[in-house]
């Protein structure tokens, strides 16, 4: 059995230190949350979170948000709604980046 956590299951916002803590514990991955203009939505961000988790011997099982409380997607309000599925894009993007090609 792997472990890994989810990124908001630790005290740090910095993704870098939550890398070092889950790491140094002996969890096997971790399972990062994707924000509306946060580092996932952006390849150089990808890229750099990426390296962040290998460099931490980790591996990305999932990608998650908490976005879609905010924006979800069955809101009666289009521009809600528009902006919950780029939300959603940008974590099938995140995925494809992040997660092991074994999955």
């Amino acid at each position: 059995m792997r472990y890994g956590l989810n990124q908001a299951g630790f005290p740090s916002d910095e993704f870098e230190e939550t890398c070092s803590i889950l790491s140094a514990t002996g969890y096997d991955g971790i399972e990062p949350n994707v924000e509306r203009d946060g580092p996932l939505t952006t390849e150089a961000g990808r890229r750099k979170v990426a390296e962040v988790v290998e460099t931490h011997g980790l591996e990305v099982p999932a990608i998650s948000t908490i976005s879609h409380w905010e924006y979800p997607l069955s809101s009666a309000d289009e521009k809600l709604r528009e902006i919950g599925l780029e939300i959603s894009r940008d974590m099938i993007d995140a995925a494809a980046a992040l997660t092991p090609k074994t999955y």
